[in-house]
């Protein structure tokens, strides 16, 4: 369907389906611009963000004005707290829709073989407007079969850029279809590295990893690397319990050998961050000790990152010394020390006075 727009003309259509403006085909000389304003209503079903430093979609208002960005006072709007009913100049007409076929950019009858040119503001943010069909097919094709070129791109907005929702929904979804199927020439490890990118950043992200729990669980039990993943989805406790079953336990269990091997160490990290009464005391056990080895490397070791690395090692280890104290027993000496609090400085503490000082007299006392 096709509506032509005329002043105080409204349309109303479900925002699920496939729409776009097309540009005007009057080349007359009364045929000026055509400004055309799209609002959408969103349910509270559709996952809102806040409103960004570049205009965009799907934004909610602030409540104080001081959270306004430029653009928005700019275009003259208000905080949230300040809106209300606008009366209207127009009423809907509700009339004028043509049937043009399906799909919509098939030739319309009458058409010039020209049309306007399509001018969209460089300061928008998302990926709204297309020039011609083969765009929209192009759109299409990368949504269902993603390239790995896409995804890195779509993941450098995502991790680089201002958060935006409906591309890190994109990005997830994207990176699980595209490791699904994976060709054998192409690396699905590396759509395993974005995935862990930005389930590592986007707080968003690791919700929407929650959709593909199954298919993270199937690839656990093929490749241990993925338990590096679990450890970021765990540590947030906004979804850590929607992936916390015994079956995760189960998948994890047989990567914790000892061995020393990276997938040892991930695979104990996820442990870690798992409730007690999921976890049995001979494999919180095992976990301990593999994060203990694992922090005495990473403490000898010289490179980016190792600080950090030991830092969330030691937070894993921490986690599972205070949901199963009896571990702590079970480790050597020197990592007993590290998870005990540091002793008091004596030095310190003959500076401290014993009692706090008062600046009011001492009260008389009386037998």
């Amino acid at each position: 369907w096709i509506c032509t727009p005329e002043p105080g003309r409204l349309l109303v259509f479900d925002g699920s389906l496939l729409h776009g403006v097309v540009p005007h085909f009057d080349h007359g000389p009364d045929a000026g611009e055509r400004l055309t304003l799209m609002v959408g209503l969103w349910g509270a079903e559709v996952t809102r963000e806040p409103l960004a430093p570049r205009p965009g979609a799907n934004a909610v208002l602030p409540d104080e004005e001081e959270d306004l960005p430029e653009w928005a006072r700019a275009a003259g709007m208000q905080p949230w707290a300040d809106c209300g009913p606008a009366p209207s100049a127009w009423a809907p007409q509700l009339e004028g829709l043509m049937h043009v076929g399906v799909p919509l950019y098939e030739p319309i009858a009458g058409a010039p073989a020209e049309t306007s040119e399509l001018r969209v503001p460089d300061l928008f943010r998302g990926r709204f407007f297309v020039r011609d069909h083969w765009e929209v097919d192009q759109n299409v094709r990368e949504e269902v079969q993603p390239t790995l070129e896409r995804l890195e791109a779509l993941a450098r907005d995502v991790l680089a850029g201002t958060p935006n929702m409906a591309a890190t929904e994109r990005l997830v979804g994207g990176l699980v279809r595209f490791w699904g199927g994976a060709a054998e020439e192409q690396d699905p490890e590396e759509a395993l590295q974005l995935l862990l990118g930005t389930t590592n950043s986007s707080a968003f992200g690791r919700k929407c990893a929650v959709e593909h729990c199954d298919f993270l669980l199937e690839r656990l039990r093929h490749n241990g690397f993925v338990a590096a993943l679990f450890w970021n989805l765990l540590r947030d406790q906004d979804v850590s319990d929607k992936f916390a079953s015994a079956q995760l336990v189960t998948q994890l269990e047989p990567y914790v050998d000892g061995s020393g091997d990276p997938p040892s160490n991930l695979a104990a990290g996820a442990l870690s961050f798992l409730p007690a009464e999921l976890v049995p005391e001979p494999l919180a056990v095992a976990a301990a000790k593999a994060l203990s080895a694992a922090l005495a490397n990473l403490y000898s070791e010289d490179y980016d990152g190792a600080a950090e690395d030991a830092e969330e090692h030691m937070e894993a280890l921490s986690f599972l010394a205070t949901k199963h104290p009896s571990v702590v027993g079970k480790l050597d000496p020197e990592a007993q020390g590290r998870l005990q609090p540091p002793a008091p400085d004596p030095a310190e503490d003959a500076d401290m006075p014993d009692k706090p000082v008062s600046a009011e007299p001492a009260a008389d006392t009386a037998e």
